[in-house]
C-alpha cells in the first residue's frame, strides 16, 4: 500500500481568520497548484523550516505539525532553520516581516505576503507551489504568531 501525506487540496489558499465572540470564521480563495508529497513509503519527503529567531508560538506550531504528521504516519519530519535540504518539500512557517525564510519562499512561488491590515490580526496566508528550481514549497505566513499557528491547523486539516 502506498502511504502518502499530501498537501492536496491541490490549490493555493489565501486564507483569513476572523475571531468574533466564540465563533471562528474562515474564508479562502483557491488557485490551482501542483500536489506536493510530504510523506511517502520511502519516508519524509518534506522538512519544516522556521527562522532561527522565531518566537515560542512558531516553534510550538512547528513541533505540533511534526507531531501530528508522525502520529498519522509514524514518519518524523525534521525542523530546520533558514532552508530545507535540496530535494525536500519545504514547509515554511513564520510571521509577517519577522521571517526572512518565509519572505523568500513567498516570493519564490510568486505570491504576495499578508499585510497587517489584510487579513488582519490572527490571519494567515497558506500557499503552495514550486520555486524557480522546481522544488515544492508550502508557506504558512501569519500576520502574527497566532495567525501562523491557525494556519498550521488549517494545513493539517487539508493534508491527507
Amino acid at each position: 500500500m502506498d502511504m502518502k501525506i499530501l498537501f492536496t487540496c491541490g490549490r493555493i489558499f489565501a486564507c483569513f481568520v476572523i475571531v468574533a465572540t466564540l465563533a471562528m470564521i474562515s474564508a479562502a480563495s483557491e488557485i490551482q497548484a501542483d500536489e506536493l508529497v510530504i510523506v511517502s513509503d520511502a519516508g519524509a519527503e518534506a522538512e519544516v523550516v522556521i527562522d532561527l529567531a522565531a518566537g515560542e508560538v512558531i516553534h510550538n506550531a512547528a513541533e505540533a505539525f511534526v507531531k501530528r504528521v508522525k502520529q498519522r504516519t509514524g514518519v518524523p519530519l525534521s525542523i530546520r532553520y533558514a532552508k530545507a535540504k535540496p530535494g525536500k518539500v519545504a514547509i515554511y512557517l513564520g510571521v509577517l516581516g519577522q521571517s526572512e525564510p518565509v519572505t523568500k519562499a513567498i516570493k519564490s512561488i510568486g505570491c504576495e505576503p499578508v499585510t497587517a491590515g489584510s487579513p488582519g490580526k490572527e490571519g494567515f496566508l497558506l500557499a503552495s507551489g514550486k520555486n524557480g528550481d522546481g522544488a515544492g514549497v508550502v508557506v504558512v505566513n501569519g500576520c502574527d504568531e497566532l495567525g501562523t499557528f491557525h494556519g498550521v491547523g488549517w494545513l493539517l486539516r487539508k493534508i491527507r
